[in-house]
């Protein structure tokens, strides 16, 4: 069996932990960026490291040679896409099909394409499914789903094996301390826990959003590798299946800070939202990934929490 397996933006924040994790678990990684200049952490010294230049269709060719897998999670996230819709469109849209055209020219067997909860819609509530109806009205989302529907066009017409991941909220500490992810919510109350022992919550606290553990997505992305899993729509949702307020999330950070470190930071937010969002139901469903799979996933993130104020408590440096 060949476990050789090409990971693009394998030096960012899910690709980071995605890459040590399938290297310690026996397979070859290789790991893609469009980086010019990066820093590759020493868990990842024995992944080898090779530009996919999506201007040069050779450099796609050569880093798709000899490649059983790829995971697809290069792309620009949603404030860059709001900033430049044009680079959202080269690099979410024109990268990953001039990638999936290399794949396929290679014989890459299996493609697994991460895109994002965001095709749904910005403000989600209800039961979503795979079958909910899209909303994909930002650059962020539309280019992703454009993405989407191209290797699935690929899929059908069985010109490759492949998989498309809509991701809720992964959450974890990164393997690259200096990976561009440090502003996402959960991230950047940590930061102010432990540098101001203050979470300030600055949009209606009584949103709800699903937060899966990185640990819980590299489990999922293990098990596609592995497994052929043959469905007529391959599309899933990866998420825990549980949503929490943006303010039950920040108690658990507060909680934590308590538990580990003997201080309980202030929660601040603006009062004038209307606490009947509180009430409004959402479940990001997961049930078609644990159908197929078989796979429990754990919805708790205390763990993801802990270690990521722990690094902040020892790295106070880098933040303050």
């Amino acid at each position: 069996m060949n476990r050789k397996i090409l990971i693009t933006g394998g030096l960012g924040c899910l690709g980071s932990g995605m890459s040590l994790y399938l290297k310690n678990n026996s397979y070859d990684v290789l790991i893609g960026s469009r980086r010019n200049k990066y820093h590759k952490p020493k868990e990842l010294q024995n992944c080898s490291l090779i530009k996919t230049d999506y201007n040069d269709l050779s450099s796609l060719d050569h880093a798709c040679k000899n490649i059983d897998t790829i995971i697809h999670l290069a792309a620009t996230n949603s404030q860059t896409s709001s900033e430049n819709p044009r680079l959202a469109y080269q690099v979410n849209f024109l990268g990953t099909k001039k990638l999936i055209n290399s794949a396929i020219k290679n014989n890459v067997r299996n493609f697994i394409y991460f895109s994002t909860a965001h095709v749904y819609g910005s403000s989600l509530n209800g039961n979503i499914t795979e079958n909910s109806p899209l909303n994909y009205s930002t650059d962020y989302a539309s280019t992703h789903k454009m993405a989407e529907d191209y290797l699935l066009t690929k899929i059908a017409s069985k010109e490759i094996f492949g998989t498309v991941f809509r991701l809720s909220n992964s959450v974890g500490l990164p393997l690259v301390k200096d990976a561009n992810c440090w502003d996402l919510f959960l991230n950047n109350i940590c930061i102010g826990a432990i540098s101001q022992r203050k979470i300030k919550i600055n949009s209606n606290p009584y949103i709800k959003k699903d937060f899966v553990q990185m640990e819980q997505v590299y489990r999922i992305v293990q098990s596609f590798i592995d497994n052929d899993y043959q469905v007529n729509f391959p599309v899933f949702n990866i998420g825990s299946g549980k949503s929490r307020t943006l303010l039950e999330t920040a108690k658990l950070v507060a909680k934590s800070c308590d538990r580990l470190f003997n201080f309980s930071p202030q929660i601040t937010y603006q009062k004038n939202f209307k606490t009947k969002n509180e009430e409004l139901p959402f479940e990001f469903n997961i049930n078609k990934l644990q159908s197929c799979t078989s796979l429990t996933v754990d919805s708790s993130i205390s763990q993801a929490i802990d270690k990521t104020l722990m690094f902040l408590h020892a790295e106070k440096n880098l933040i303050e």
